[in-house]
């Protein structure tokens, strides 16, 4: 496998994240609102899954297994609550998670 050069995934995760899911972020704000602690922990999990497969065909390029995507956005959580409660755009929490990956990748 060629290595890969430090930001580049970062840059690719980025451009391939597309636009905001904005139904996923509507039901997981109201989750969120209606018990905090369960509505963190779905967050994670269905942010996880989102970006897995958004992100699949480009992670498997890098040498990167999906199943890092859980504990990245876990180890995020702060920025993960910010969006869902709106005080974060989705490039921005899309940007953070996308360098905790890259940080993470082989090379």
């Amino acid at each position: 496998m060629t290595p890969v050069l430090p930001g580049a995934v970062r840059a690719v995760l980025c451009a391939s994240a597309g636009g905001e899911p904005v139904e996923l972020r509507a039901r997981l704000e109201k989750s969120a609102r209606d018990d905090p602690r369960l509505g963190s922990e779905r967050a994670e999990a269905e942010l996880a899954a989102e970006l897995a497969s958004r992100w699949r065909v480009d992670l498997e390029r890098a040498g990167v297994a999906a199943s890092l995507l859980p504990p990245v956005v876990r180890a995020a959580r702060h920025e993960v609550w910010l969006w869902v409660m709106g005080e974060r755009t989705w490039r921005h929490t899309v940007e953070a998670l996308a360098g905790r990956v890259d940080r993470r990748c082989p090379g």
